[in-house]
């Protein structure tokens, strides 16, 4: 994972971790530019900040790459990454799930991410 020379995007690095700090911040925040405007390197940069500050829950890049381009890995992995942040959480996701494969998209949202939330 790449990200910005240091001493670059310092402002928007700051105004990123300003949002994601906030409670009332919306809950996303869509980042939008040109072809090789740094969109990738901001994001990476991002994904860093916010674990050095222990406030990252889980992160995805999507990609042209074979692995990164199918839409059913993002809420599954997604979903590892909070299961190893919160014990709590990994603990309810697996009674949700109970050994079951979850197959559909709008079923892994429920099972894996939104029950074991609100749990």
């Amino acid at each position: 994972m790449g990200g910005c020379l240091p001493g670059t995007r310092v402002d928007t690095l700051l105004d990123l971790l300003s949002w994601a700090r906030s409670p009332d911040a919306p809950h996303v925040f869509w980042l939008t530019g040109a072809a090789g405007t740094g969109k990738s390197s901001i994001a990476a940069s991002l994904v860093r900040l916010l674990y050095r500050h222990s406030i990252l829950g889980g992160w995805y890049f999507c990609s042209r790459d074979q692995k990164r381009q199918d839409v059913a890995s993002i809420i599954p992995s997604l979903a590892r990454d909070l299961a190893h942040v919160w014990p709590s959480y990994d603990e309810k996701q697996r009674t949700s799930t109970k050994g079951k494969p979850v197959l559909d998209i709008r079923d892994q949202f429920t099972v894996l991410l939104d029950k074991p939330i609100k749990a």
